[in-house]
């Protein structure tokens, strides 16, 4: 054997993960203690129940009931992933997204579209 021959590697790892946090997610014990939790949990019990309520009518007669149920579930459906943001304690890993900014204007689109939907099905029934 005469010389052996060695070789030298060099690898490198190169990180893009400026502003993310990379550790798992937590889970908030105390996040239905405070009033945010209570108003998102009744949010949710309040959202099944409109939907169930209105899904257990014929809606399909009046056109504008099918607006409602669909305005309904899709922001019952939101809250729930809200929820589900706030009890897993993610908003903290995305520090960019304003969260209170994001929930005012949740909860005034909410507000503004079921304003606008109850005096469209107000108006349709009394046409009937």
């Amino acid at each position: 054997m005469e010389g052996a021959a060695t070789r030298t590697v060099i690898t490198s790892t190169s990180s893009s993960t400026e502003n993310f946090s990379t550790s798992t997610l937590d889970y908030d014990r105390n996040f239905f203690r405070t009033a945010s939790g209570l108003l998102v949990f009744a949010e949710i019990v309040f959202g099944l129940v409109v939907w169930t309520l209105i899904a257990g009518t014929e809606y399909f007669r009046v056109s504008a009931f099918g607006w409602v149920l669909f305005v309904a579930i899709l922001y019952w459906v939101l809250t729930v992933i809200i929820l589900i943001i706030y009890l897993t304690m993610a908003y903290n890993k995305i520090p960019q997204v304003p969260w209170t900014t994001v929930g005012l204007f949740f909860n005034s689109s909410a507000t503004v579209m079921y304003v606008v939907f109850y005096r469209a099905c107000s108006s349709a029934v009394v046409l009937q």
